[in-house]
Formats: C-alpha cells, sequence, structure tokens
C-alpha cells in the first residue's frame, strides 16, 4: 500500500491533539513521516474559534501530512491569521526534512505530565526538526538530546518562537542536549527546534516566519 499510496489517514478519530500525536509518534517507527495524513479540526474540548492554543493543535499535526478542514466564514479573523502562519511554518519544515525519518525522543503521547518530544531528520543529517509538546500549561522544563546528526558539522539552532539560540556541534548537541523551556503563561505548549549544518545548501536563517506584510499585499 505504501508503494501506491501518497498518504494514509491514521485514525477515524482525529482529535484531541494528544490523541493524534500518539498515533504519529507509534506509526513513525514503521512509516515514514510524510505518508501520515490527519486534520486540524475542532472536537474534544479544542475549538479553532475561541481555543487558546492553536498552535498546539496545528503543530500536534505537522511532524507528519497536515490537513485542515474548517469553515473559514465562521473563523475570526486572528484564527484565519495565526493558521497562516502555522501553515507558513509547516511548508518550511517540509522542504528542510523532505524524506525524513522520526525518532521519538520522550515516552509517547499522551503523557500525564511532562513533555512528549519527537525529532525529524533529513537522509543526509544536514537539517533536523524538534517537535516538543508540553502536556499542560504548568511550567516546565526538559532536556532533548537529539540523535543522528553529524558529529562534525556545527548547527544554528533556533526556536521557531524565540528565534536563534546559538550554534554548536552535532557532537555536542547529541551528547549535552537542548533545553526546552515552557513557562506559565507561554503563548503555547508547543515548542519546535530547527537544526540547520552549515554546509546545508540554502540554508534558510529563520525558521519558516511568516512575511505578513507580503501575505498582506497578496
Amino acid at each position: 500500500m505504501v508503494a501506491r499510496t501518497d498518504v494514509a489517514w491514521m485514525d477515524d478519530r482525529t482529535s484531541p491533539s494528544s490523541h493524534v500525536r500518539h498515533n504519529l509518534e507509534g506509526l513513525t517507527t514503521a512509516l515514514p513521516p510524510d505518508y501520515l495524513l490527519s486534520f486540524v479540526l475542532s472536537g474534544d474540548g479544542e475549538d479553532l474559534n475561541g481555543f487558546n492554543d492553536i498552535s498546539n493543535m496545528v503543530r500536534s499535526r505537522m511532524p507528519g501530512v497536515l490537513g485542515l478542514t474548517y469553515q473559514a466564514t465562521a473563523l475570526d479573523p486572528s484564527t484565519l491569521d495565526a493558521l497562516a502562519d502555522e501553515v507558513s511554518r509547516h511548508k518550511f519544515f517540509r522542504r528542510l526534512v523532505t524524506g525524513s525519518s522520526a525518532t521519538l525522543l520522550t515516552t509517547q503521547a499522551p503523557v500525564s505530565d511532562g513533555w512528549d518530544v519527537i525529532q525529524e531528520t533529513a537522509g543526509d543529517g544536514l537539517s533536523a526538526v524538534v517537535f516538543g509538546f508540553k502536556s499542560n500549561a504548568d511550567e516546565g522544563r526538559v532536556l532533548v538530546r537529539p540523535l543522528g546528526l553529524l558529529a562534525e558539522e556545527t548547527y544554528l539552532v533556533d526556536s521557531t518562537d524565540l528565534g536563534v539560540l546559538g550554534t554548536a556541534s552535532g557532537a555536542s548537541l547529541m551528547s549535552d542536549g537542548i533545553e526546552l523551556v515552557h513557562e506559565e503563561g507561554a503563548p503555547s505548549r508547543a515548542h519546535v527546534l530547527v537544526l540547520i549544518g552549515s554546509t546545508y545548501e540554502a540554508a534558510p536563517a529563520r525558521s519558516g516566519r511568516r512575511n505578513r506584510s507580503a501575505a498582506a499585499a497578496r
């Protein structure tokens, strides 16, 4: 089936976000992330209109194939703008790690109190995206040790929400790790790190932030 189809629908139940991540994090042990499809939609206590963590809803589907289902006329402008920002980021991530493999770095979602973290790595090891999800809104932190990087390569480490954090060798990142920190009152419980090797061709400087003025002009 994998050889003859583009994507597969993982589960008839596509909410809440923790359930979607449970499917993704389990199925990526056998199937490529680019094959696993789920939709962002309202349900199970997560409502696109009025839900205060749209980023968590969308990023929970990003390790796989991101789908959306909603009535645009029923959503307020701020929600539509937030969705557009997240879709732009997803496109950037998919270009960065096309044909990637995935590795679960923590316990599989859902977790009662803590984090679930999954990493996607390009086949050449020159780029990776780490998706970290805090199970609740309480303050917390987790040390993430990426896998599959090139030991001698220097990587730019970029937080989707905070910006560039610095550079480090692949060996250092895999041994010392990167700390994800969730502060109480943060806009989202979903945190994304982008790792880009110095020899990655045409390495983009930032992690897919949408140019609002350009988008408004279109």
